[in-house]
Formats: C-alpha cells, structure tokens, sequence
C-alpha cells in the first residue's frame, strides 16, 4: 500500500543588518523550519565556505560573530539536511581601528600603565611580548 504525499519546500527569513563592524557580535532575528542542527552562518558571498555559525535551537533572535576581516559577506540560513540554503542577507563588515598608548621604555619587570582605545569585545585582551615573535610574555583583559 501506498500514501501519495505532496512535499512542499521549506522557506526562512532573516532580519540582519546591512553593515557591521569587524569581530562585532550581532543578533539576527531569524524565521524557518528550525529543524534539529539547522544553523545560520556568515561567508564570503559567493563562496560555499562560512567563517561563523550558531545553531538556530539557541534561539531567537541569534547572536552571531562577524568575521575579523572586512569586506563583503552573506549571512545564511542553512538547513543541516545537504546544507541547503532557504535565505541570504548581505552584510558588509567594516574595519575596526584600535590604538595602544604606552610608555616609551620601561624596566625589566616594571608595572606599566596602558592606554587603549578599542571596541573592547568580550574576551579582547592586549598582550607584551618579543618583536618579531607572535608569542606574548603576559596579558591583561
């Protein structure tokens, strides 16, 4: 026996920004089948790649990582099943600036106070270390 059925296609919406800065955490508002590890992702446009995603089962709206690099970029909802997209959004990132204002020289061992103007993200730290060297001797958040 059989039961003839009619599939119909999944949709989504999103409600995202048209720019974002750099590292920015975003929320998007989001609307799908929100079926079990479907996620919605930020890449290249263009490209099948992504450089962050969150699960939609976190919720709704998502908090979502933009890239570290400027440029333009699309957020997706993407089913799990054969990582299908239902919807973009395009988002361009913009470049962040930050700046360090330090003492010139200081002695081995020294306290020193620093400066900073930055946008100051969850988990941002400033960091001495060696010239040429991309280890770091110590840290502060």
């Amino acid at each position: 026996m059989s039961v003839p059925i009619t599939i119909t296609a999944a949709s989504a919406e999103l409600v995202a920004p048209p720019t974002a800065n750099a590292g920015e955490t975003l929320t998007i508002g989001w609307t799908g089948p929100d079926y079990e590890n479907d996620f919605l992702a930020i890449g290249p446009v263009g490209e099948a790649s992504y450089v962050n995603y969150s699960y939609t089962r976190q919720g709704n709206p998502l908090a979502l990582e933009m890239p570290s690099e400027p440029g333009e970029y699309e957020i997706r909802y993407t089913l799990r099943q054969d990582n299908e997209v239902l919807v973009t959004a395009p988002i361009t990132i913009n470049a962040i600036k930050a700046e360090l204002i330090v003492p010139e020289r200081a002695n081995a061992g020294d306290s020193i106070p620093i400066g900073w103007n930055g946008p100051d993200y969850d988990n941002d730290f400033i960091v001495i270390g060696l010239v040429g060297d991309t280890s770091y001797v110590n840290y502060q958040r």
